[in-house]
């Protein structure tokens, strides 16, 4: 009799996931090896334990993840398409999270958007945010300038202090000539997507800027190149990275809450974070670039690099509006995603369903 698998420490989620992987395709190719299923059920078994300390969510975002990579390890190893579809149901058959949980789950969180967006915020001052926010693209403090240029391009901290790139978007006129555009800028260096199917996670895409595209740029450049800018590029890199979504996050925060012209115009009820600049960075955008015939939805996941079928995140997202009436608006639109999700959910089973992970960071959780 097989000793249990140790607990690991750390939780190194890659590395499990390809040693999962690794131990479970031998087992099903080129043939189903003797007593397969519950071998694979004993390493699934083994797995789960590994992370039973982290939350539901958290089991249920991992559940996905080695789901995905058995089916991927799966398409390599088998070239038979018949076989592969049906292996890929008997693995999966094992390899999910208990459906009472998941529903639990589900449940809980629908109820929580649901309630939520019943508060949509109204910011009738959002011109005169914005513009305050263009204003401090100009601040000799670093940090100030960091702030701004989240606020209107809409990008997280890690994004805009280092994983990011962004450059100017060009078109080719009818005469053939080139012209700059001053309210998009390229973008890539998406974060948080964990790889996920869907997202702009390694792609190049164009983003609709709150302020003259110039502007950003310089403002950009002048942060990178200041001393501080500098050491947040190392630490992007580095084994400091954490600190650019910790304690810095935390200061930036604080500077937001302690600048009268911001807060004068913020929602009492809301709390003024990054985060929620990202959220009001998406509706602002959707009031002034929003196709006519794109959803809400469909426009925050473009511009905001998220899966098209990601409602979760999008959900998270509908905070606020820019005016009474555009509130109904957005309550319309969240209960029209509210029902598309649960119907998603429904469809998947709910194991590969998109759970509200993307800002649940675990500090225990190695991604290498």
């Amino acid at each position: 009799m097989s000793e249990a698998k140790p607990k690991r420490r750390t939780y190194a989620l890659n590395d499990a996931i390809s040693e999962f992987a690794a131990a479970v395709i031998p087992l099903v190719t080129p043939s189903l090896t003797n007593h397969w299923k519950r071998k694979v059920e004993r390493l699934w078994k083994e797995e789960q334990e590994q992370f039973s300390d982290k939350t539901p969510s958290t089991q249920k975002l991992y559940t996905s993840k080695f789901r995905k990579a058995a089916k991927e390890a799966l398409a390599d190893a088998e070239q038979d398409a018949d076989r592969r579809k049906t292996t890929e149901a008997k693995l999966m058959e094992i390899i999910r999270q208990d459906a009472a949980v998941v529903e639990d789950l589900n449940a809980a969180y629908r109820k929580k958007v649901a309630t939520r967006h019943k508060n949509v915020s109204v910011v009738p001052e959002w011109k005169d945010l914005m513009q305050e926010f263009r204003l401090l693209l100009n601040h000799p403090n670093a940090r100030m300038k960091a702030v701004a240029i989240m606020a209107l391009t809409g990008r997280r901290s890690i994004e805009v202090l280092g994983d990011g790139e962004f450059s100017e978007v060009t078109e080719v006129q009818a005469d053939g000539s080139r012209r700059t555009q001053r309210w998009s800028l390229a973008f890539s260096g998406q974060a948080k997507t964990r790889g996920a199917a869907g997202t702009r996670s390694g792609d190049i895409f164009a983003i609709p800027v709150l302020a003259p595209a110039p502007e950003i740029l310089q403002a950009l450049r002048e942060m990178r190149l200041s001393a501080e800018g500098r050491e947040w590029q190392e630490w992007a890199q580095g084994d400091e990275r954490k600190k650019l979504n910790g304690s810095l996050n935390s200061y930036m925060n604080k500077l937001l809450r302690e600048r009268s012209e911001i807060t004068s115009r913020w929602p009492e009820d809301e709390e003024l974070t990054l985060k929620q600049l990202r959220a009001l960075y998406a509706e602002v955008a959707y009031l002034q670039f929003c196709p006519s015939h794109m959803t809400r939805n469909a426009f925050y996941a473009q511009v905001l690099g998220h899966a098209a079928d990601d409602f979760t995140t999008g959900l998270s997202y509908m905070r606020f509006a820019l005016s009474l009436s555009a509130r109904d608006d957005v309550l319309a639109e969240t209960d029209r995603v509210l029902a598309a999700q649960k119907e998603q959910q429904a469809e998947r089973g709910d194991a590969d369903a998109p759970e509200a992970v993307e800002d649940d960071d675990d500090e225990d959780v190695i991604e290498n």
